[in-house]
């Protein structure tokens, strides 16, 4: 990692738990009816984290990451036949970054 990045890389490490969290607790108050506004939150902030995760050192966070993204994506243009079984897949992806980002510890 080049020195310049170390402290972003260190701010982002900072921070990472909380975010982690605010993750989980956003995607297990998902409903069909929070649905559309909650999906928006959530899968901004994954893209957040998997554009970033990979350049300071979290590959496998940044995998995940990515992986969780595109399932909200999925289940964002599919909303309307979204059952219980696709959120629960969604909120399964996001409690596994937490897992990824301790592969990563560095």
């Amino acid at each position: 990692m080049a020195a310049a990045l170390i402290p972003v890389a260190e701010r982002f490490a900072a921070k990472l738990p909380q975010r982690l969290s605010r993750l989980e607790a956003d995607s297990a108050e998902l409903t069909a009816e929070t649905l559309a506004t909650a999906l928006l939150a959530l899968e901004r902030d994954l893209h957040d984290i998997a554009g970033t995760a990979q350049l300071l050192g979290y590959p496998a966070l940044g995998a995940a990451a990515r992986y969780a993204e595109r399932d909200a994506g999925r289940l964002r243009s599919q909303q309307a036949t979204a059952g219980h079984e696709r959120i629960a897949a969604l909120q399964s992806a996001i409690r596994k970054l937490r897992a990824s980002a301790a592969l990563d510890d560095i």
